[in-house]
């Protein structure tokens, strides 16, 4: 009788738990309602979830929020609306690591309110996640211009990747730096003498992530 009575008050303490996730200035609630649609209590009064439930709850979570390799309409300096595809930039939840905090927090009968779990984060939700503070780059005129804070601060003609080359091309797409270098030497490919194809001094390197994962 005592299990009996220790397991349902561990049922009731999972009831009891509240998530919120906080997906600025978006929210979604973890409640009872929802919680009880996720757990099951067999003969013994043990509480167990629906793995398979709670799962395809986080996978929604993440076909509604992330943005990582989702194309976005983007307004650029020009005014013009264009969509941008590709790159590496954006949310994406941890889904794997969302389902541990979230069983978790319900087993304690915690009341929360937190951000998921992310494998990768952005500058803000919302459409374009990238906030307010940018480069935007210009591949068919070869012109660039930065933002800071929303304000246009600095612009520039650049010059980009050959596009006549599929290995030279800088790709179209939204990017995050990975590193910054100053000075820096950028290097082409090594020669069988210990030379490389070219050495060029910069002032500055900051190279892109333009690896897809």
């Amino acid at each position: 009788r005592r299990q009996r009575q220790m397991c349902i008050r561990d049922r009731n303490s999972y009831l009891g738990a509240e998530i919120t996730y906080d997906f600025n200035p978006n929210t979604e609630l973890v409640d009872s309602a929802v919680i009880a649609k996720w757990i099951t209590v067999n003969d013994n009064m043990e509480v167990t979830f629906n793995e398979k439930a709670v799962k395809e709850y986080i996978e929604g979570l993440a076909e509604k929020y992330n943005t990582r390799g989702k194309p976005r309409k983007f307004t650029t300096a020009n005014g013009n609306t264009v969509t941008v595809e590709g790159g590496v930039y954006g949310w994406k939840i941890d889904q794997k690591e969302e389902y541990k905090l979230l069983t978790a927090n319900i087993e304690k009968g915690e009341k929360v309110k937190r951000e998921p779990a992310y494998a990768h984060r952005a500058a803000s939700h919302g459409a374009m996640d990238v906030g307010d503070t940018y480069a935007e780059v210009d591949l068919s005129n070869q012109h660039m211009y930065y933002y800071q804070s929303g304000s246009l601060i600095f612009d520039s003609e650049f010059v980009s990747g050959n596009m006549s080359y599929s290995d030279r091309q800088t790709h179209a797409g939204i990017f995050t730096l990975y590193s910054k270098t100053s000075p820096s030497v950028l290097r082409g490919d090594k020669k069988p003498d210990g030379t490389y194809e070219y050495e060029e001094p910069v002032d500055y390197w900051m190279p892109l992530s333009l690896i897809h994962i």
